[in-house]
């Protein structure tokens, strides 16, 4: 999945460039609206699990990401209203760190703070100043930067989960059938799911090794959250007759 979505320009911020950038509050989700789903880190789990359904897609090179499912039609966010409010108990950190982004410098390995300059709230009047006037960085680019550092961070444990995952061949492909009431039915695949019965059939080095790394806890709320396409067919069928 792409890790610039619904980023126009995404740019590398410069302390020349952007000296007197300042930055306003984003004041409404509607730059996620059409998209419907973002990849989740597995520190998000519990939270998502809650009403958002977690699935794993695979990259080009075949390696599974896990993604919270956001819309059940292409371009749609249903978690996103007409008015740009999010309507949900969790909001992704995929689209909380919005407009700040870190991007690839061009060197093996490094990464630096970046922006989507078509952000409208990036200007030069009013908001939070990026850099004081020393160059330093501002409040608002130091929050940025913790949540960014803590999103990576977060990033490299979703890997190592993943990778343990597919070497244990717990996951398989997994198709999703909503039926709306007297509505049209949808079908997505090109997802894949954890086989419950696949845990069982683990010896009990694997098994034990799921469960002090925590993998298991986060594989069952991935198992119970499945439960929540019923919210998003809760969440469809109001549009649908619009």
């Amino acid at each position: 999945m792409p890790t610039l979505l619904f980023y126009q320009k995404p740019t590398a911020l410069n302390r020349e460039t952007h000296r007197n950038l300042k930055v306003r509050g984003v004041p409404s989700f509607a730059y996620a609206a059409k998209t419907n789903s973002v990849p989740l880190t597995v520190n998000e789990f519990p939270a998502s699990a809650r009403q958002i359904p977690i699935l794993f897609v695979a990259d080009a090179n075949q390696q599974p990401s896990p993604i919270a499912l956001l819309g059940v039609r292409q371009d749609e966010n249903l978690f996103v209203e007409a008015d740009g409010r999010w309507s949900g108990h969790y909001i992704p950190a995929f689209v909380r760190r919005y407009p700040f982004v870190l991007v690839e410098t061009g060197k093996p390995g490094e990464l630096a703070v970046g922006i989507d300059e078509a952000y409208p709230g990036f200007n030069t009047e009013e908001g939070e100043p990026i850099f004081s006037a020393e160059g330093s960085d501002g409040a608002a680019l130091k929050r940025a930067v913790e949540f960014l550092n803590g999103y990576k961070n977060e990033a490299a444990r979703t890997q190592a989960f993943m990778a343990e995952l597919k070497r244990l061949k717990l996951l398989v492909p997994r198709v999703l059938n909503i039926v709306l009431k007297d509505g049209p039915k949808f079908t997505l695949d090109g997802f894949s799911a954890v086989d419950e019965a696949l845990i069982a059939k683990l010896d009990d080095k694997d098994a034990g090794n799921l469960a002090r790394n925590g993998y298991l806890g986060w594989i069952y709320m991935h198992l119970l959250s499945l439960h929540n396409v019923a919210d998003l067919t809760a969440r469809l069928e109001p549009r649908l007759k619009k």
